[in-house]
């Protein structure tokens, strides 16, 4: 199971507009998704699976497998992940307009983000859901937080980039390596790679993704 989380809308259900990716998704909410996800799966006859999350989903997943331990969960992929914890306080007036946003149901309204090198806009309650979620989620790796919620992984991780991408690298991939081996306990395994020539979207480099994917499960899911 795969979770994008790219600015795209979705779709139309029952006449109501649903909207989900990177603008509009809200990650404390994802884990009812993920878990019809996987119940349906188990009801093709898999017992097991490895979620993969990619760009902002990766977030999404690894807080499922935290919050759920759902024993059906056999390893996390992290596709171009966030690795650090900035100690930066969230803007106060996004955060005013965010607020008020959702208090008058206008959460799917985007806010444009400052200071970008590119236009970013941002739904108010993906806003706010970020600014409310924990340190120990915001900080997932253990960067700098002694309690990350990555401690309570239990299964294998492996985490990647695009060498070409806009988004982290060999650098992060260290640090989030050297941060989870600080940690009093945590995934039974992390291994982390770069697929090379291919960007965020990982476009021309698909087919590397899909090898990469299927040999660690290979050894690390099924193998074990």
């Amino acid at each position: 199971m795969t979770l994008f989380r790219q600015p795209l809308e979705k779709y139309t259900l029952r006449g109501k507009r649903v909207r989900g990716g990177g603008y509009w998704g809200v990650t404390s909410e994802d884990a009812r998704d993920i878990a019809a996800w996987i119940g349906y799966a188990e009801q093709l006859g898999y017992s097991r699976v490895v979620l993969v999350g990619h760009s902002a989903g990766w977030a999404s997943v690894g807080r499922y497998q935290v919050d759920s331990q759902d024993h059906r969960v056999a390893g996390l992929v992290f596709a171009s992940p966030g690795v650090g914890y900035s100690t930066q306080p969230d803007d106060p007036q996004l955060l005013a307009q965010a607020k008020k946003l959702v208090d008058d149901a206008a959460g799917e309204d985007l806010l444009r983000l400052p200071h970008r090198s590119f236009p970013s806009f941002i739904s108010a309650a993906t806003y706010l859901d970020i600014a409310n979620t924990p340190r120990e989620y915001r900080d997932f790796f253990g960067t700098q937080t002694p309690n990350a919620a990555v401690s309570q992984v239990t299964c294998p991780i492996l985490a990647f980039y695009g060498s070409k991408g806009d988004i982290g690298g060999g650098k992060d991939l260290d640090l989030l390596t050297s941060s989870i081996r600080r940690l009093p306990r945590g995934p039974r395994k992390v291994d982390t790679t770069m697929i090379v020539n291919a960007d965020h979207e990982y476009i021309g480099g698909e087919a590397q993704v899909a090898q990469t994917i299927t040999r660690w499960a290979e050894t690390e899911v099924l193998g074990r």
